[in-house]
C-alpha cells in the first residue's frame, strides 16, 4: 500500500468533521426515485487509509511508495498473527511477531559440510540452528558417538545450511571420521 500522494495531499491528517446524523452504509444513486448516492468524503478515506497504515506500522513494514506491491497488508497481518507455513515432513512455521521456526529431517551423504535447503528462506536473519542425531545406535564400549555441527549459512536470502556429522572414536580407540548419518535440525530466524 502507499499513502496518498496526489495533488493537494497533506502531510498530516486533517481534523475530522463532526459526526454525521447516524452510522450507516454506502448506497448507489437511484435516478428513478431521485435518491442520491452516498458521498465519499475525505474523513472516511483518511480513516480507511489510517487503519491500513497502522497495520503496516505495527508489523514494522514500510509503505511502498513505488506503488508496485499489492500484498503489504496481508504480509503485515502474517507477521502480527502468524504467517502460515508448511507443517509436513521438512517444514516451517511463522509465529506472531515474525519469528520463523524451521525443521529438517535428512541424511548427510559425506558428513563433511553437506548442504541442505531450508523449506523456506529466512528473509532477514538466522538466529540459531541446532542439529542432533536422529536414531542413536547406542553408547556401548565400541559405539561411536556422533557429533553434529552446522556451518556456512548461505545469505541473501538465508536458504541453505551445511551439516557435518563426525563419528568419534569408541573407548577402544580409533580416529574421528566424517560419516553419512541421519539427523534432525531445528532453526530459528526471521
Amino acid at each position: 500500500m502507499y499513502l496518498i500522494d496526489s495533488a493537494n495531499a497533506v502531510a498530516q491528517p486533517p481534523a475530522p468533521k463532526a459526526a454525521g446524523a447516524f452510522a450507516g452504509w454506502f448506497q448507489d444513486e437511484n435516478p428513478t426515485n431521485g435518491t442520491g448516492g452516498t458521498v465519499v468524503e475525505d474523513d472516511w478515506l483518511n480513516m480507511v487509509q489510517g487503519e491500513l497504515y497502522t497495520i503496516l506500522q505495527a508489523a514494522g513494514v514500510k509503505c511502498d511508495q513505488t506503488k508496485t506491491l499489492r500484498n503489504q497488508v496481508r504480509a503485515s497481518l502474517g507477521i502480527l498473527f502468524g504467517g502460515g507455513g508448511s507443517v509436513t515432513g521438512n517444514g516451517w512455521q511463522q509465529l506472531p511477531g515474525g519469528l520463523i521456526v524451521q525443521w529438517i529431517n535428512n541424511k548427510t551423504s559425506t558428513g563433511n559440510q553437506d548442504s541442505f535447503v531450508f523449506p523456506t528462506a529466512f528473509p532477514n536473519n538466522l538466529f540459531s540452528a541446532t542439529v542432533c542425531e536422529e536414531n542413536a545406535a547406542g553408547w556401548g564400549s565400541d559405539a561411536h558417538a556422533t557429533v553434529y555441527g552446522t556451518t556456512r549459512y548461505i545469505t541473501n536470502p538465508l536458504a541453505v545450511i551445511s551439516v557435518s556429522t563426525v563419528l568419534l572414536p569408541g573407548t577402544n580407540g580409533g580416529t574421528a571420521i566424517y560419516s553419512s548419518a541421519n539427523f534432525n535440525l531445528i532453526a530459528l530466524g526471521n
